[in-house]
């Protein structure tokens, strides 16, 4: 069979496991990791008919695919394979990986989590009481069939949108999927459930004040985002005005700081899994599973590697994601009966300007960096 004799799989792939560095960029992680990645999945991609693709294959056709961002035709003529049946491989794959990754590397933070990625983001990131760093990424489509403008966004090209929380090690803890490109300004972070769920105050957050490190200052735990959200006491964000006060400017500087997580995951996320420097030419719901499917992987091969000293996949903090500008599309609009909250959150953020230039929670290197004007977001 012309697969067996000319296929990738039954060829260099082989080869290729015997070169450590050369298996990584090939399947985006070590063969130990590839190799667990096959046991878990694999009783979820065994077939019963003697023609079908083992499951190893299966598993490294979806993996490839994402890795290399290459047509589904292309894909196709290294495995020596049907192009319908790389999508229909990719699609089947990519929803037994969230079936199986997800519960183990992507659940929902309960409270603990969210006090140790607190005290991670003040020992790694010298921010105190920040739980985790949020952002969206536009997901780039080609033009979906009947699709209207649903999917046309501002930065003119189609997508769904990817709304994610970062924690201080770059994993992603918290993600909504699936979004209208096309969303109004406004629509997204109110309608999607990381949103809501933190207006209805059910992500497990602590619910009480937690004093700031060696003072008796408290704030509650807070995500940091950039200027395009609704400062909240949950989600503080950059002072906006061009005068600032040095206070203003040094707590820009140590949020923005912060803040470069989720850039950072973003970046590590979208350089190796290369499909997201495309557009996906699959369905919308497709898309949808194989935004899912990486982020599951994004956090399996971090995780993994972080866990066995391995320094393959991690990244620096300024490593960001050059394809995700700023966010107006996040944007959520004030309402009259917010602007007590709006005040209080104010409170909040002068609480920490002012932690950020006392003895207790100034950091040494904060006014060189403010003097030379680094510290906004690049």
């Amino acid at each position: 069979m012309r697969r067996i004799q000319l296929g990738d799989y039954n060829n260099l792939f082989q080869e290729i496991k015997n070169d450590p560095q050369l298996f990584y960029r090939y399947t985006r992680m070590t063969l130990v990791h590839f190799q667990k990645l096959v046991q878990m999945t694999k009783p979820y991609l065994t077939k019963k008919s003697p023609r079908a693709l083992v499951p190893e294959l299966r598993l490294l056709i979806t993996l490839r695919y994402l890795a290399t961002g290459d047509l589904p035709i292309t894909i196709a003529l290294a495995f020596r394979v049907g192009e319908s049946t790389v999508r229909e491989v990719v699609k089947e794959v990519c929803h037994v990986l969230y079936k199986v990754l997800d519960p183990l590397y992507l659940s929902s933070p309960t409270e603990e989590d969210w006090r140790k990625y607190a005290h991670g983001y003040w020992n790694r990131w010298n921010i105190p009481n920040c739980v985790g760093s949020v952002d969206g990424k536009h997901v780039r489509l080609r033009c979906p069939p009947r699709s209207g403008s649903l999917y046309f966004n501002y930065k003119k090209f189609y997508s769904i949108v990817l709304l994610a929380v970062a924690d201080y090690l770059y994993r992603f803890v918290l993600v909504d999927i699936g979004a209208y490109g096309g969303n109004s300004d406004g629509g997204i972070f109110n309608d999607c459930n990381i949103g809501t769920n933190l207006s209805n105050n059910t992500l497990n957050l602590p619910n009480e004040q937690i004093n700031l490190p060696n003072s008796n200052l408290k704030t509650y735990t807070y995500f940091v985002a950039d200027d395009a959200f609704k400062l909240s006491k949950r989600i503080m964000k950059p002072y906006s005005s061009k005068n600032l006060m040095y206070k203003q400017r040094i707590f820009n500087y140590r949020l923005s700081r912060a803040r470069r997580t989720v850039e950072s995951a973003f970046g590590i996320f979208s350089n190796k899994w290369r499909i997201f420097h495309t557009a996906i030419s699959m369905l919308p719901e497709t898309a949808d599973l194989i935004v899912t499917a990486s982020v599951c992987l994004h956090n399996y091969v971090l995780k993994e590697e972080q866990q066995n000293g391995h320094k393959m996949y991690s990244q620096e903090p300024s490593f960001k994601d050059n394809t995700n500008e700023s966010s107006p599309w996040i944007n959520i609009p004030s309402n009259f009966e917010e602007d007590n909250n709006v005040r209080y959150a104010e409170n909040q953020r002068n609480t920490l300007s002012n932690y950020f230039i006392s003895e207790a929670g100034k950091v040494e290197w904060q006014h060189d960096y403010v003097q030379r004007g680094v510290y906004a977001d690049e």
